[in-house]
Parts: C-alpha cells; sequence; structure tokens
C-alpha cells in the first residue's frame, strides 16, 4: 500500500535550541496523514498541491516521533 501512494513531499524539520520541531508538508497524492508522539496526537486530510505546517514542542521523555498515511482515516498504516 505504501507504494501506491506516491508522496514527494518536502519536508523541512528546524530544530531550536527549546526543541521545537517544524514540518513542512506538501503532498503529491491525496491522503490522511496521522502524527503521534506520547502526548499529541494529529490525523489530516493532505491535499495534493497543498502545503500543511505543523508544529512540535517534544518534552525530555519524548524520544521519537510516529507517523502513518493511508488514503482512508480508517486504515493507516504507522512508522515510527
Amino acid at each position: 500500500m505504501l507504494s501506491s501512494i506516491l508522496l514527494s513531499s518536502i519536508l523541512f524539520s528546524l530544530a531550536s535550541s527549546t526543541g521545537h520541531l517544524r514540518l513542512e508538508l506538501t503532498a503529491s497524492n491525496v491522503f490522511y496523514l496521522q502524527l503521534r508522539t506520547n502526548f499529541n496526537f494529529q490525523t489530516m486530510f493532505m491535499i495534493m498541491g497543498n502545503t500543511r505546517i505543523i508544529s512540535f514542542h517534544p518534552k525530555t521523555d519524548q524520544p521519537s516521533l510516529e507517523y502513518g498515511f493511508s488514503r482512508r482515516a480508517a486504515s493507516v498504516l504507522r512508522h515510527v
């Protein structure tokens, strides 16, 4: 399923000394994107050609950011 979704997104992550993470995503297809940490969960509907900017302020005990995407909101493929 992952190969069926063409995701040529431009991903910029900017980290400052405060630990702020900024993601700028441009979708090449229509899909749902989920971003999850221990304390934060977001689901976004991405439209082809549109750019979305997402910001996170991770805590010290949040070592990872989990993401997933799918064509339907109910069946999301997850990655860590």
